[in-house]
C-alpha cells in the first residue's frame, strides 16, 4: 500500500538527511521545521547531532508543540542551558556548523534575503529583522535552505536585498577568505535543488508526483537540469511514525503552508 506524504513531510525528511552526526546546529523557538528535520535526524541516523534548542543543549525527544504552547515546557530535559549570546558566540567561533533557513528570496548566486521586498526607499514589505543572518553564511560551514511555496515570488534572479552573502563568482570565497560553503541546497515542496559555486543552481531530484515543467516555470533563475532527474527518497513508514507520533502529533509542520496555517494556530491555542 502506498503512503501518502505531504509536502511538509517530505521537506522534513529531506533536510534531515542533509545532517550529519558531527553537526552542530542552534535552531530559534518557533521554527518547526528545523527543529523537526534537527530532532528527525538525530532519531533516525544521526545520533552525534549536537542540537542547541529552547535554550537547551541536546534536549530530549520532544511533541514539537510543547515549548511552542509553553515556554518553560522543556525546563530541565536537555543536557544544560545557553544563552542567546551563547548561541552566536558559538556560531562566530564556528563551534556551529549548520543553519536551516526558510529565505523570503533566493537568487542565481544563493544570496538570501530575510530583510524587506522592494526598495530600502520604497520597500514594499519589510520582515521583522535578520538577527544574525548576515554572519551566518561567513562563519558556518553551510546554510540549507527550505521554502515551503515554490515560486517565481522566492527563486529570482537577484534578490531585492542581500542579507545573508552567497558566492558571486566561482572562487569568490576562496579569494576573499570567506568561511564556509554559503547556502548548499534548497528543499521546497516541489523538489531539491543543489548549488555549485561553478554552475550555480542545479535540480536534484523531483518530488513524487511533480512535473518538471512545473519547477522550471516556478523558478525565476537559471536552473540546471540533468537529462535524468531522479525521484527525491520518500520517508519510509517507520519514519512516518516517528514525525507523526512522536515528535509532531498536533502537525506544527504545516504552520509554514498559507493553506494550513490558520488551523494550525487554532490547534495551539487549544493546547494552551
Amino acid at each position: 500500500m502506498t503512503v501518502s506524504v505531504s509536502p511538509a513531510e517530505m521537506i522534513i525528511w529531506l533536510l534531515a538527511r542533509e545532517l550529519r552526526s558531527d553537526d552542530v546546529m542552534v535552531v530559534g523557538t518557533g521554527t518547526p521545521i528545523a527543529s523537526l528535520s534537527a530532532l528527525y535526524a538525530r532519531e533516525l541516523h544521526a545520533p552525534g547531532l549536537t542540537l542547541l534548542s529552547d535554550a537547551l543543549v541536546n534536549p530530549v525527544t520532544h511533541d514539537v508543540s510543547r515549548p511552542m504552547v509553553k515556554g518553560d515546557a522543556l525546563n530541565g530535559a536537555g543536557d544544560g542551558y545557553y544563552t542567546m549570546l551563547e548561541a552566536l558566540e558559538y556560531c562566530a567561533r564556528s563551534v556551529a556548523t549548520v543553519l536551516l533557513m526558510r529565505p523570503a528570496q533566493v537568487d542565481s548566486y544563493a544570496n538570501v534575503n530575510v530583510s524587506l521586498i522592494g526598495t530600502i526607499d520604497k520597500p514594499k514589505r519589510v520582515f521583522p529583522g535578520s538577527l544574525a543572518v548576515g554572519d551566518m553564511p561567513v562563519v558556518l560551514d553551510r546554510i540549507l535552505l527550505y521554502e515551503p511555496n515554490h515560486s517565481r515570488q522566492a527563486f529570482v534572479d537577484r534578490v531585492d536585498f542581500i542579507t545573508g552573502v552567497g558566492t558571486p563568482s566561482p572562487g569568490w570565497r576562496r579569494d576573499e577568505g570567506v568561511r564556509g560553503q554559503g547556502a548548499t541546497c534548497i528543499v521546497s515542496n516541489l523538489c531539491v535543488m543543489r548549488f555549485q559555486p561553478e554552475g550555480g543552481w542545479a535540480l536534484e531530484s523531483l518530488h513524487p508526483g511533480v512535473e518538471l515543467d512545473a519547477v522550471v516555470d516556478s523558478t525565476g533563475f537559471a536552473l540546471k537540469v540533468p537529462d535524468s532527474v531522479p525521484q527525491s527518497t520518500v520517508p519510509h513508514g517507520a519514519a512516518l511514525k516517528l514525525l507523526r507520533e512522536v515528535l509532531d502529533p498536533h502537525r506544527v509542520r504545516d504552520i509554514e503552508f498559507r493553506e494550513l496555517r490558520e488551523a494550525v494556530v487554532k490547534d495551539l491555542y487549544a493546547l494552551a
